[in-house]
């Protein structure tokens, strides 16, 4: 096998060691230069998952596999963002990325708990949300919680991950953001 893919459109090749090459424009780029890592990233969220969230989501019935798809991301930002590894803090590092990606401030611990259980827990080990987690795509937030139960708007939950991602992003592409590189490349070279 002389290619193999690491991401939607970049690819390696066992005859040219050290470069990836988008195979869209045939551009080579040094594999172990950061910015090539975040270019490769990017790739990788928005072309095997974030366009498949948008994809789906103009079908109603699907709002819980577009709600899956942004909630992974919620989780794997966060790790890139701080540098480390989420392993033995899932519940932790999901709910720090939920406050930075909703802007949760204020946002009580415990509703944040009951989120990460009853939501994330719920759809990524038992297949299904709790029963005070209601979702439709009419809701008016993405997100709410009045005390007793959590409705969520799939459709406006995956696009404010989606605009977090992006403006993340661009933060990582920025040259001047030296510390947020950094912790960036840790986790994508798997040193935490």
């Amino acid at each position: 096998m002389n290619e193999l893919a690491i991401s939607l459109n970049f690819k390696i090749y066992a005859d040219r060691q050290g470069v990836v090459i988008d195979f869209r424009t045939k551009q080579e780029y040094v594999a172990h230069d950061v910015q090539t890592k975040i270019l490769v990233y990017e790739d990788r969220v928005t072309g095997w998952f974030l366009r498949y969230g948008r994809m789906l989501q103009e079908h109603h019935d699907a709002a819980f596999i577009v709600l899956q798809v942004a909630l992974a991301q919620v989780e794997g930002i966060e790790q890139y963002r701080r540098g480390e590894s989420s392993e033995g803090q899932s519940g932790d590092f999901f709910r720090s990325g939920l406050k930075e990606i909703f802007s949760l401030t204020n946002a009580d611990d415990p509703w944040l708990k009951n989120f990460y259980r009853f939501v994330r827990c719920g759809l990524f080990h038992d297949g299904m949300t709790a029963p005070r987690v209601f979702i439709e795509n009419r809701f008016p937030h993405a997100l709410e919680f009045d005390g007793k139960y959590i409705r969520i708007s799939p459709n406006k939950f995956l696009d404010a991950v989606i605009g977090y991602f992006e403006k993340y992003v661009a933060q990582l592409k920025d040259p001047a953001n030296k510390e947020l590189r950094e912790t960036f490349r840790k986790k994508y070279d798997g040193e935490v």
